[in-house]
């Protein structure tokens, strides 16, 4: 996950290739969920890309990410500033 100039690019692997998503940042939104399904499993987290109330891209951290990198992804782009 990068911020790119006025755009958020995640890079990701799919069927064993790396390919990337891009997001414009002006009108998207990062929303941290915390889930706990089965009382036998811990919780986890979910980072989601939300765009005009519909999310686009979620981040988990069953895949290997910490709460505290989401929250500093999250503070990090909420911080970002762009130029219309």
């Amino acid at each position: 996950m990068k911020i790119d100039g006025d755009q958020l690019t995640i890079n990701y692997m799919k069927f064993f290739k790396p390919r990337e998503k891009s997001f414009p940042i002006a009108g998207t939104t990062l929303e941290l969920r915390n889930y706990h399904d089965d009382a036998r499993f811990p919780s986890y987290y979910q980072l989601a890309v939300v765009i005009n109330k519909k999310t686009k891209y979620v981040i988990d951290s069953r895949e290997g990410f910490t709460k505290e990198t989401l929250l500093s992804f999250m503070s990090a782009f909420s911080g970002a500033t762009f130029y219309s």
